[in-house]
């Protein structure tokens, strides 16, 4: 048997907008705070610290890097990562700046091959930065003043220093003031930090809304820390 009963309109009042809002955070509200609460750590945190400095005074056009930093630093300050173009353009600069000469030669087949001509000794010389003499070396690794090195014969040797190369231009960077600590530092914090809270999510069996919710948070904070 059904039953089926009815009243007129207006008996029971409508759930108005707010009440939709306060029914809904009232359930899902918990899961919206975390996220929230880790924006608006992060943004004071970046207005307090992160930002740009502004100056007052009008900006003059420079065409010289400032401090002396040569172009791989500049290149890193850029993205605040060491590309293989920022090491690459280090043996251009060290060749405008007369230690080495690149010759351009034909081809055995087909195409042009490179040669590096060594012309100073840096291991003495106070004018290049520790990257810099790591850099030289490791393209002149046992060569004397003089004599030269193919490009192709680095294929297989070069890539071994690169790492080293790497911290040498972060640790200048962090000398001269332009990091207090190093990007790859913060990288890799960063992602063992993730790791681990994707791991503590998996050991206790968090999943759903809570397991979003930290989710984003960690993505907030991680964003802030990259820009």
């Amino acid at each position: 048997m059904t039953v089926a009963a009815a009243w007129p309109k207006g008996i029971i009042p409508r759930p108005s907008q707010a009440d939709y809002v306060m029914w809904w955070l009232g359930e899902y509200g918990v899961y919206a705070v975390i996220p929230l609460l880790a924006f608006i750590v992060m943004f004071i945190i970046w207005f307090l610290f992160g930002r740009d400095p502004k100056f007052a005074r009008s900006v003059v056009a420079e065409y010289k890097a400032p401090d002396n930093l040569s172009p791989a630093e500049v290149g890193t300050l850029i993205d605040h990562r060491v590309d293989i173009k920022d090491i690459s353009c280090t043996l251009i600069d060290l060749a405008i700046r007369g230690y080495l000469k690149i010759v351009q030669e034909d081809g055995a087949i087909w195409g042009k091959s490179y040669r590096f001509l060594k012309l100073k000794d840096v291991n003495a010389d106070l004018d290049l930065k520790p990257f810099e003499k790591r850099v030289f070396n490791a393209v002149f690794a046992n060569v004397k003043v003089g004599d030269s090195v193919a490009l192709s014969s680095l294929e297989n040797k070069f890539y071994t220093n690169l790492d080293k190369v790497k911290d040498d231009i972060y640790e200048s960077l962090k000398i001269n003031g332009y990091y207090d600590v190093s990007p790859k530092r913060i990288v890799a914090f960063s992602g063992l930090a993730g790791f681990a809270v994707f791991a503590f999510i998996f050991a206790a069996n968090i999943s759903g809304l809570l397991a979003l919710s930290v989710a984003v948070s960690i993505g907030i904070i991680a964003g802030f820390m990259y820009f």
